[in-house]
Order: C-alpha cells, then structure tokens, then sequence
C-alpha cells in the first residue's frame, strides 16, 4: 500500500525525536482510534535522564490515548520490572500494569518502566501469561 492509500485511510505516523519509537493511528468506526507503535528502550547503565527522554518521545508517540483509544505498543524496555500479583491478591485501586508471571528482580530502569506503565495506564501482557521452561522476556 502506498503512501496515497494511507492518507486516503486517513492514518497518521508518528516518529519520536530521539529515534527509538515509532506509531501509527489507525481510524476506526465512530470516535474510536487504534495506536499501534513500537519502540527501543535505552540500556539499564543509561541515565535515567537519556531512559526518561525515551519514555517521553513513547508518551508523544502514542498520542492523547483516551477511552476511545485502543493502544497496542511493543516495547523492548531493556529493564528488569519485576512481577504484579494476581488479580484476586491484588488490593482494590492498586495498578494493574504487570502480571504474576516473570523474573522477580527489579533494577533502577525496571522501576522506571513500571511508573511509565502506571501514568500512561498501560499493562505489559507478557507479564500475565506463563512461559514455557521459565524465560521470561520483558
């Protein structure tokens, strides 16, 4: 499909400006919108300020996501985030932004993904299913 297609689709692109992610908005019935994107974390023994700058430029690049707005981002966060409970151990009101399964270590970048989740409202789905012979990926 060429460029003139998705304009008549009415897609919209976004590259942030660091380089490290890239969406697309996809237009669906009604009000509702579909943000597909991927991105590159910088390595854990970055800053935190270079890591805080890549969530930015993943914050920009998905755009004003609101209840009308499916988001579906692939993220290679080179963190160690740790592991969430499950549902019915999980106190009332308490994020929802990883599963029970995964590695257990949590590093200075790992802690960053995790707050990153929680404001933008977002879950890591590999976290919430098991994985065979116990790797894990984040």
């Amino acid at each position: 499909m060429g460029l003139g297609s998705s304009v008549a689709l009415g897609l919209a692109f976004c590259s942030g400006s660091g380089g490290r992610a890239l969406s697309i908005t996809i237009p669906l019935v009604g009000q509702r919108t579909w943000v597909v994107g991927c991105g590159y974390a910088p390595v854990s023994s970055e800053s935190s300020a270079i890591r805080q700058a890549f969530y930015d430029e993943v914050s920009t690049s998905v755009g004003c996501a609101n209840s009308q707005t499916v988001v579906s981002f692939f993220l290679d966060a080179n963190a160690s985030p740790g592991i969430g409970v499950r549902s019915k151990d999980r106190p009332h009101g308490a994020p929802h932004s990883f599963g029970p399964y995964g590695l257990r270590h949590v590093n200075g970048a790992g802690q960053e993904f995790r707050e990153f989740l929680q404001a933008q409202r977002l879950a890591s789905a590999a976290s919430f299913f098991r994985a065979r012979g116990n790797s894990y990926a984040t």
